[in-house]
């Protein structure tokens, strides 16, 4: 989800930057009020995207990365091997 809305947000930013360099030329005033009318869609589509990206990161950043012994379920939990099995499984 991360990287989807990071993706989005770049295309999005370069489509704006592109607007920007190149402008449309004032004297046709239909095609002006459109490009100004996309250009103004696109940067609030931007700033909608920039919101749900800092939020994923946030929520990634507050997720725990190691789960400890204790809070394993009994079902989940690891087994101790056998000194001999595990000499075996180093082995092989």
């Amino acid at each position: 989800m991360r990287n989807s809305l990071q993706s989005k947000l770049r295309y999005r930013q370069a489509r704006f930057a592109g607007m920007t360099i190149h402008p449309q030329a004032e004297e046709d005033t239909r095609k002006y009020r459109d490009w100004v009318q996309k250009k103004a869609d696109l940067f609030e589509e931007i700033q909608h995207i920039e919101h749900a990206f800092l939020e994923i990161k946030a929520k990634i950043k507050a997720t725990a990365h190691y789960i400890t012994r204790e809070k394993l379920e009994k079902d989940d939990s690891f087994q101790q091997l056998v000194p001999g099995r595990k000499r075996l499984l180093d082995t092989i």
